[in-house]
């Protein structure tokens, strides 16, 4: 059997992820494979801090140090997708060098990670219903604007001011598309924001492009992230593990925050969220 865990936002508290891992490990045995629904946080530089948008609360540049020690600590084979709090400037222009090597990313499609046969699709980023395109029409009829085509493209003009920053952190409509139409049927399917058309507030959102996703694909499970709340429902035959944040308090681990799987080669088994109630 191998112990695979999924976990929830961690924002600029890597240090206290590392702990937590450890402590995980000393109560269920060795952890072979790690998933992140997202908002890890991984800035490394504090140059990049400038690319995270939202709160200022979240804004650490102060942090830099602990977050690149806790890296050098971090033992585990680690496979995410991004949230929309990263450092998009080194997600979205890939170099897997720039993280030395540790790290598997996607911006939408098959994850690649260190176990073999386990088949997971993740999805980077949130919903914007007005940015499921690289550039507006109005953009691309102005040819004064530079064109963008790729993500490569997106991050060229955020870095020159030409588009806001924020605009890194929202999917588009092809990689939604994109996904819908892969021929595998995932084990385990890991978006950033909850696969429900039910909104934080319980309130009707119109479109839920996870939601679509997670219905054209079927997968056995799907984790994610963002509320920073724990909760599992069910969509059909898909068990839905949605994660809670971390902790913003040192040495502290949130109900809820990971969920333990065994894979024995062929399925998931046994999830456990962790720490319990």
């Amino acid at each position: 059997m191998k112990r695979i865990v999924v976990i929830g936002d961690v924002h600029h508290q890597l240090a206290g992820a590392v702990d937590a891992l450890n402590r995980l490990e000393c109560e269920v045995g060795s952890i072979d494979q790690v998933f992140s629904v997202g908002d890890l946080c991984l800035f490394l530089l504090e140059d990049d801090w400038k690319f995270l948008s939202g709160p200022s609360k979240y804004r650490c540049p102060q942090d830099t140090r602990r977050i690149c020690a806790a890296w050098d600590q971090w033992k585990w084979p680690l496979s995410i997708i991004g949230g929309n709090h990263e450092p998009f400037n080194r997600l979205r222009n890939w170099d897997p060098d720039f993280f030395q090597g540790k790290l598997q990313y996607v911006d939408a499609g098959v994850l690649s990670h260190s176990i073999p046969d386990l088949c997971v699709v993740g999805l980077t980023g949130i919903h914007n219903s007005n940015e499921m395109e690289f550039l507006s029409p109005a953009e691309r009829a102005n040819r004064k604007f530079p064109q963008a085509e790729s993500w490569a493209d997106m991050v060229g003009l955020a870095e020159s001011s030409k588009i806001s920053r924020k605009r890194l952190t929202y999917y588009k409509e092809d990689e939604i598309v994109r996904l819908k139409n892969l021929d595998v049927k995932p084990h385990l399917l890991l978006t950033h924001e909850w696969p429900s058309q039910a909104g934080p507030r319980g309130e009707h959102i119109s479109r839920s492009p996870e939601l679509e996703v997670l219905q054209a694909l079927r997968p056995d499970f799907a984790c994610c992230g963002h509320r920073h709340t724990a909760a599992q429902f069910s969509v059909n035959e898909t068990q839905v593990y949605a994660l809670n944040i971390l902790s913003r308090t040192p040495h502290m681990v949130n109900a809820g925050w990971c969920v333990v799987f065994e894979w024995d080669g062929t399925s998931l088994l046994n999830p456990v969220s962790w720490p319990r109630r």
